[in-house]
């Protein structure tokens, strides 16, 4: 029995008018729960000789609608049914953004020769990553729907327009709704370095991850995962950055250089960069013409500072996993070099980098070392040469040990929401 029939038999025996709103997709499937398509045949079927429907209304429409994949609903003002049979709605899924390609990457590159004679020391360090969630997401949710249903996906505005019967646009919104609790939500990640001036050779030598052994112990408070990182977990009044920072100070004298939190979404690529460029005399060149003499001077940028690439992904309710793509530039160091009228500037400054992938708990703090850096200075005098200083020179040499650590946290927030719109039903 088709959707008229059906119509004309419920409004002969109620006298109540039956409207459609919406086609009924071509190729939407009769049977689609292998249930019969006639409802009178569905409720007849356990009645003696068929019998007649003396139940409500409302569990007649209910299973006449849920066999097709409809919906129903009273309509008060004009006095009928109205029985919807598809519809378009557009969700607006307020975490997502278009496509987003991040790159970080960086590189050391050493030159020294006379004459052609040249050597040279190079080393990079990468890593690249892309965040396209709306092709995913279209894939998934297209798979949940009948075949009749179509999906469009807009990233210029962050919405996924279903059209389908009300069947499919209830799956629709279970599972956008599903999405949205459980992977579109922020993440928060924290992040500090701090130096640490050490004040012995020896605790210089123990290292960072030693000191915290040292301190924690072998209590659950401490879980080194390598000999560049650890996890300092929270206990019962004790903040886990507070006790690595106190651990921290076990060792020599700690300065907190750089401390900011940066919001993302879940598994989106984010970074963070505070850079100070500098500007040095890098060329000077000279031209005659016509007996006049012409200086140039070219400059050139070297920067400093810290920058970050960065993914937080939930993994579990209270757990984060981070890939972390970090690198720390020091303040560079000038040296003028030339004649007594020409003079350039040859900078020197260290730049190391580090790429670690771990899972962060909440209150947990990823503790993040291997950032030395180790300056000694010399002087003396002696009798004869200022290298041998016996028997009446003497030797000073000045030490300085630091490392600088890198202390991350991260925690997942409330879900952003996604908006419904309804536009008039086809």
């Amino acid at each position: 029995m088709d959707d008229q029939s059906t119509a004309a038999l419920i409004e002969a025996a109620t006298d109540i008018p039956v409207r459609f709103q919406g086609l009924r997709p071509d190729d939407a499937p009769d049977d689609p729960f292998g249930l019969p398509a006639d409802p009178f045949g569905l409720v007849a079927a356990g009645l003696p000789e068929g019998g007649i429907w003396t139940g409500p209304l409302d569990d007649l429409l209910d299973t006449w609608t849920a066999t097709r994949g409809y919906a129903w609903r009273w309509r008060p003002k004009t006095e009928h049914i109205e029985v919807v049979r598809s519809q378009a709605v557009a969700f607006t899924l307020n975490a997502l953004a278009g496509t987003q390609t991040i790159d970080g990457a960086t590189s050391t590159t050493e030159s020294a020769g006379e004459g052609s004679s040249t050597n040279l020391a190079r080393q990079s360090m990468a890593a690249s990553a892309t965040y396209d969630p709306w092709t995913e997401v279209t894939a998934q949710l297209t798979a949940v729907l009948d075949a009749s249903a179509t999906v469009a996906a807009s990233p210029s505005t962050a919405s996924l327009t279903v059209h389908g019967l009300p069947r499919d646009i209830e799956r629709a919104r279970s599972y956008l709704a599903w999405l949205n609790r459980t992977i579109l939500r922020p993440v928060t990640v924290t992040f500090s370095i701090y130096r640490v001036a050490f004040e012995s050779a020896a605790g210089y030598e123990l290292g960072i991850v030693g000191t915290l052994e040292r301190v924690f112990g072998t209590s659950a408070g401490l879980e080194v995962l390598s000999g560049v990182t650890s996890i300092v977990q929270p206990g019962p009044g004790i903040d886990s950055l507070d006790a690595a920072i106190g651990a921290l100070e076990t060792a020599g004298t700690v300065s907190r250089e750089l401390t900011a939190t940066v919001p993302s979404l879940n598994a989106q690529p984010s970074h963070f960069f505070e850079l100070f460029s500098e500007t040095y005399l890098a060329e000077i060149s000279t031209s005659r013409d016509q007996g006049v003499v012409e200086t140039a001077l070219t400059p050139g940028t070297v920067s400093s500072g810290f920058a970050m690439e960065f993914i937080a992904q939930i993994v579990a309710p209270h757990e984060v996993l981070v890939r972390i793509f970090a690198s720390i530039l020091d303040r560079p160091d000038f040296t003028t070099f030339g004649t007594s009228t020409l003079r350039l500037q040859l900078p020197s400054f260290g730049n190391r980098a580090v790429q670690i992938t771990q899972t962060v708990g909440r209150g947990e703090t990823l503790v993040i070392t291997g950032f030395r850096d180790r300056g000694t200075k010399a002087s003396g005098a002696g009798t004869f040469d200022a290298d041998v200083p016996f028997p009446f020179g003497h030797r000073d040499l000045d030490d300085d040990f630091t490392e600088q650590v890198l202390l991350i946290s991260a925690e997942a927030g409330p879900p952003m929401g996604v908006v419904e719109r309804s536009g008039e039903e086809l």
